[in-house]
């Protein structure tokens, strides 16, 4: 009697990307958020949105983990320095914005997406808040050995405060899910992070240290988008674009080369009529 060997089926739920915002989206959010900080009737509940709105953009912009790892974050662990970028022609010097937090295993240091300002403003707006704050620069603010993340009474919220704000402000701006129906959250934000960094062609490496998580996690999650992205190369149409920008590359250079030949023909007549003129000058002037 043949050996019966139980077929092994994988009854476990496909893997799904996660719910972030897409760019058209987010502009919504970043708009909507401004609005959403006035509708707060009491003290209190203004002081939230004020801080869930820089919480928001912040979280965007650095990757850093809802909860735990940012809302430990004190003004000491934030950074601005200089330093020569290796990776461009000219090793020029940038200014660079970095954060050291605390994840999951270890202190991790992660640069901010900060090209326009978008990390360093909603920290100005969090620091005016505080008359001990306000007029320190950013090497006497680097010193402060206090949280970040606090409203204007100087309280650290509870997160989960902040995340039933997230969460109300979503259903009142029709946000709250994406378009494959999946329920956004502040995690989202992270989501949001991970998957601009790779549309932008971070590699999984260097993004999965800027995280503080695995290439592993990455791929199995995020890799859709490098597929989806270079839609035009898998479909044919980058091979097509690059035929015709040849064909019309050597239509141009033979326009060119005809154009100079006309114009040399040109001046050629022009010193032929020239020089027929001055002939013509010439025996006038004889008879």
């Amino acid at each position: 009697m043949p050996l019966q060997i139980p077929a092994l089926v994988n009854r476990g739920r496909a893997m799904k990307s996660r719910p972030y915002f897409d760019q058209q989206d987010y502009k919504l959010l970043a708009r909507n958020l401004r609005e959403f900080v006035n509708t707060g009737h009491k003290t209190s509940t203004k002081q939230l949105r004020d801080l869930l709105r820089d919480y928001v953009l912040i979280l965007a912009h650095t990757g850093m983990r809802p909860g735990i790892e940012s809302m430990n974050l004190k003004w000491n662990q934030i950074k601005h320095a200089r330093q020569r970028d290796d990776s461009s022609p000219k090793r020029e010097m940038i200014d660079v914005l970095k954060f050291s937090v605390v994840g999951k295993k270890r202190t991790r240091t992660l640069i901010c997406h900060d090209q326009n300002s978008n990390v360093s403003t909603p920290l100005k707006r969090i620091q005016s808040r505080f008359a001990e704050l306000a007029t320190l620069n950013v090497d006497d603010l680097d010193k402060i050995d206090n949280y970040v993340f606090r409203t204007a009474d100087g309280k650290r919220p509870n997160h989960q405060r902040l995340t039933k704000a997230f969460k109300i402000f979503l259903q009142k701006y029709n946000l709250l899910q994406d378009k494959e129906g999946q329920v956004r959250t502040l995690y989202s934000l992270r989501h949001t992070y991970a998957t601009n960094a790779i549309r932008n062609h971070i590699g999984y490496d260097e993004l999965a240290l800027q995280m503080g998580t695995s290439r592993a996690m990455l791929e199995r999650h995020y890799s859709k988008f490098r597929v989806e992205d270079r839609a035009a190369a898998f479909s044919g149409l980058d091979a097509a674009r690059k035929r015709l920008a040849i064909d019309e590359k050597s239509e141009l250079e033979k326009t060119l080369a005809m154009n100079e030949t006309l114009q040399d023909t040109i001046d050629t007549l022009r010193e032929t009529i020239a020089s027929l003129n001055n002939s013509l000058a010439a025996l006038t002037m004889k008879n």
